[in-house]
C-alpha cells in the first residue's frame, strides 16, 4: 500500500479500479447469455403461438439470468468498496493486530504504523481461494474492505470476514 492508495481510499471509500478489475467483468457473459436465451425463447412463444410449452422456461431462463447478472454486478462492487464501522480512535495497531491473529488462524498478518493499516491475506477454503482483507484506520471510523485472492468472485466468505473484524471492532466475537 502506498500513501496515495491510502488517500484513495478514504476519500473516496473504494480501491482505484485496476485492469484486473475490469477484466472480472467477464464474468457478465454467462448471465448475459443466459437471459438472451430467455428472450429469444420468449419471443419464439409470441412469434410462433403453436410453442405453448416455451412460456414458462423462458421467464425461468430470463429471470435466473438477471439475477445472475445482479449477483456478480453486485460482488464485483464490493470487491473494490469499503465498508465503513464507526470506532474509538484509541485502537491500538499492534493489540488489533494480535486479535486479528486469534480471528484468523493461518493467515498472514500485516501492519502498517506509518499508513495506519493492517494486510490480511487467508488461506484458501470451500468458498474461496483465500481472501485479502484490508483495513484502514482513520479518526474516528475504521474501513474494511475484503476482496477475493485469485479469483474474481465468492459466495461468502468476504462479507463474513467484514463481519468478523466488525464484531473485534465493536467487541463481538463472530466466529
Amino acid at each position: 500500500m502506498t500513501k496515495e492508495m491510502v488517500g484513495f481510499i478514504v476519500e473516496h471509500g473504494k480501491f482505484k479500479r485496476a485492469f484486473q478489475d475490469y477484466l472480472n467483468y467477464f464474468f457478465l457473459v454467462f448471465p448475459l447469455a443466459m437471459a438472451s436465451i430467455g428472450c429469444s425463447m420468449l419471443y419464439a412463444y409470441f412469434k410462433f403461438k403453436d410453442h405453448g410449452s416455451l412460456l414458462f422456461p423462458a421467464i425461468c431462463i430470463i429471470s435466473f439470468g438477471l439475477f445472475g447478472i445482479y449477483y456478480v454486478l453486485k460482488r464485483l462492487h464490493a470487491n473494490t468498496s469499503f465498508t465503513s464501522i464507526p470506532c474509538n480512535e484509541d485502537i491500538d495497531l499492534g493489540d488489533f493486530s494480535e486479535k486479528l491473529k486469534i480471528v484468523f488462524k493461518k493467515a498472514e498478518i500485516s501492519p502498517d504504523k506509518n499508513l495506519k493499516t493492517v494486510e490480511v491475506v487467508t488461506r484458501a477454503s470451500a468458498f474461496s481461494w483465500g481472501e485479502r482483507v484490508t483495513i484502514v484506520f482513520e479518526s474516528g471510523r475504521v474501513l474494511v474492505n475484503s476482496q477475493p485472492y485469485g479469483q474474481p468472485i465468492t459466495i461468502l466468505k468476504d462479507s463474513l470476514n467484514v463481519k468478523r473484524v466488525r464484531g473485534l471492532i465493536e467487541g463481538v466475537r463472530i466466529q
